[in-house]
């Protein structure tokens, strides 16, 4: 009998779930979907499992042609075809918007058209959690603080709660997650999490730590060159005092 490790419905991406290994049932997946992700430029393959209580699962293969199951919700739908792009779309609705552009390859299920109704579907969804999320923001403390603060909120469209802000610890190089749902932040790549208070007390420190680097990178070229070099170290300090 084919069951699911976990009843938890929910995309891997954007969450800490964990529905089991797929050893031991990996010939069980069937081929759904091959895309091109033109933003990390990857050619990634999807494929799909049902099982006998009643679940689809969404799966991926990593660079040794290991599966992954990266989404699993329940069977809703009459008919089957309707369960693997609704699979699809919440899988696709948990990428942030920014850095996910696919483009259809093939499929032994899925036509042209309703991979493209599917991209559809997904914008205009997107578009609506968009205004929804800036409408809650305006009552959103910590929405304002991070705005205020400099780092450049803005809604990714994944739910009505979820933005996007500069990482203090990135130098404008990558973006921490927001919920306004519970006012919480995470920087998956910095391994930092919490609420606004640990947001504030983590940028202090991440400013304090940085603006030492920058004193002693100045204090190095005045003693070699007698005056400051670098035009960063230069607009700092001018910024700075």
């Amino acid at each position: 009998m084919k069951t699911v490790f976990t009843k938890r419905e929910g995309v891997s991406v954007n969450s800490s779930f964990d529905f089991g290994s797929t050893e031991g049932i990996s010939h069980e997946f069937n081929l759904l979907l091959k895309i091109f992700e033109n933003h990390w430029k990857l050619n990634i393959s999807y494929y799909y499992r049902t099982t006998d209580d009643g679940f689809i699962q969404l799966a991926t293969q990593d660079d040794e042609k290991k599966l992954h199951i990266i989404a699993q919700i329940k069977l809703k739908f009459e008919h089957l075809k309707s369960d693997k792009l609704n699979v699809l779309f919440h899988n696709f609705m948990a990428q942030r918007s920014e850095e996910f552009k696919p483009t259809f390859l093939s499929s032994p299920i899925l036509t042209p058209e309703e991979f493209s109704k599917v991209l559809y579907l997904l914008d205009e969804r997107r578009f609506k959690n968009i205004q929804q999320a800036k409408i809650k923001a305006q009552e959103n403390g910590f929405i304002e603080y991070l705005q205020k603060e400099g780092f450049k909120p803005q809604p990714d469209g994944c739910t009505e709660y979820t933005w996007t802000a500069l990482c203090p610890n990135g130098e404008g190089r990558h973006l921490i997650s927001v919920s306004t749902h519970d006012d919480s932040w995470h920087c998956p790549l910095c391994e930092k999490k919490g609420n606004q208070e640990a947001f504030d007390k983590w940028q202090r420190e991440v400013w304090k730590i940085n603006d030492q680097k920058r004193l002693n990178k100045m204090r190095k070229e005045l003693d070699e060159h007698g005056h400051i070099v670098s035009p960063e170290i230069f607009r700092w300090w001018m910024s700075r005092y």
